[in-house]
């Protein structure tokens, strides 16, 4: 609603406008206020969209040719240097990110308390929405400076991203950067984009337990196919941003 009253001020003033999508409004509508809730965001997507310069962040997000795709990142050279030697005694899970309904972190929870393998989850999000008592679970509360969650990323061997709907998830960059595996579900299969050290499982218990095992039991062997990435960094999203904006 806030960026389409800011449109609605721009297009009067006739202003030209550019719109920045970073995931699929359809989906969130739907899962945050339910399936009623899902045409009302169309209805201002349509109209913004048809009226703007769009710029996302991935292809599925805006299925025109005049969208403009972007990779976006919050990595330097400080998240690409000093990779710590990873401790793989019990797996130790780490959830970074909002404590929505859409990004499954809850539902995963209680998936957490079915799983028979030696574990823990630590989860950075905000400690006030999410209130559980669990010893497989530490709340580590917000964490924005750059080295603090590098350190917490290098603390863990396996990054959990439970979310049923996404676009392109910094984490998963950041993940990549401290060569650290990913487990996501079936439902964003696609952010994976072919990334080396991004495994996919079924959302339940003998699926996750199984790609949670393969990781622990290879897992030289994936640090070794992960380095094969290319990660872009902020530098180069902020270059490709310019040069779309300065060509419209």
């Amino acid at each position: 609603p806030y960026t389409f009253l800011s449109f609605l001020i721009l297009l009067i003033f006739k202003k030209k406008i550019f719109v920045y999508l970073r995931s699929s409004g359809h989906e969130e509508y739907k899962y945050i206020l339910g399936s009623w809730s899902v045409w009302i965001y169309h209805l201002m997507f349509k109209i913004v969209t048809s009226n703007s310069t769009v710029i996302s962040v991935h292809s599925r997000l805006f299925k025109n040719k005049k969208n403009h795709l972007i990779h976006p990142s919050r990595l330097d050279e400080q998240w690409l240097k000093d990779h710590k030697k990873v401790k793989l005694d019990k797996i130790k899970l780490l959830y970074v990110g909002r404590i929505n309904p859409e990004k499954g972190i809850m539902d995963f929870i209680k998936m957490l308390d079915q799983i028979k393998l030696n574990i823990k989850l630590s989860i950075v999000g905000d400690p006030d929405k999410l209130k559980v008592k669990n010893d497989k679970i530490e709340i580590l509360g917000y964490i924005s400076d750059s080295q603090s969650l590098i350190d917490i990323y290098d603390n863990h061997n396996i990054v959990i991203l439970p979310s049923y709907t996404e676009a392109h998830p910094y984490v998963v960059d950041e993940s990549l950067s401290r060569k650290r595996p990913m487990i996501i579900f079936n439902e964003i299969s696609y952010i994976s984009n072919d990334r080396k050290g991004v495994f996919v499982s079924e959302r339940n218990v003998n699926s996750f337990t199984q790609t949670a095992e393969h990781i622990i039991n290879n897992y030289d062997e994936i640090q070794n196919q992960i380095d094969k990435n290319i990660l872009f960094t902020k530098q180069d999203m902020i270059k490709n941003l310019s040069n779309i904006i300065l060509r419209n």
